[in-house]
């Protein structure tokens, strides 16, 4: 009973100062937004995909971000947000049960980051949970992202072209 006391309080001190340890990394949050995710009708019930090509410019992303050149040990999706924006082409949240995001790249498999289930069909800007703590630092180092939403409809049919907004803020780990 002593010993594994005694190992439990060990582990938790040890656990305390790897966790308090600095480890010289810098952090940035960027931000992507206005990512316009088209849905080409015509739309059914269920699952419905709206994808965006995002083109990896780091330089590009260190400037806007007052971030030094240099490689990015870790990134974690901090806030997704999707909204209809108000268009008249703009897919309603009434349309929708649940939505899904994921990211991919030609070299990396798709990886969901964010959802929200179900839907506030009343507000036209839904903010999705995040999946815990996943890295996506990999996807940005690829030529291009394809940001994927998952919209699963509950209407039978949309016959034209829908689209939905999104905003999202990454947390950025680098030296």
């Amino acid at each position: 009973m002593f010993k594994s006391k005694t190992l439990l309080v060990f582990l938790g001190t040890w656990i305390l100062l790897c966790a308090s340890c600095n480890n010289g990394s810098k952090v940035k949050i960027a931000e992507i937004n206005n990512v316009e995710f088209e849905f080409e009708g015509p739309l059914y019930e269920g699952a419905n995909k709206g994808e965006y090509l995002y083109p990896v410019d780091l330089k590009k992303l260190y400037e806007q971000n007052n971030m030094e050149e240099t490689v990015i040990k870790k990134a974690f999706l901090k806030s997704a947000k999707i909204t209809t924006d108000s268009c008249d082409t703009c897919l309603r949240f009434v349309s929708i049960k649940s939505l899904v995001l994921s990211i991919v790249t030609d070299d990396n498999p798709i990886k969901e980051i964010a959802l929200l289930n179900p839907i506030s069909s009343d507000q036209k800007t839904q903010t999705l949970n995040l999946a815990e703590e996943v890295d996506i630092a990999e996807y940005f180092n690829a030529k291009n992202i394809y940001w994927v939403l998952d919209a699963d409809i509950i209407d039978e049919y949309i016959e034209d072209n829908r689209t939905l907004f999104g905003d999202f803020k990454i947390e950025f780990h680098y030296d």
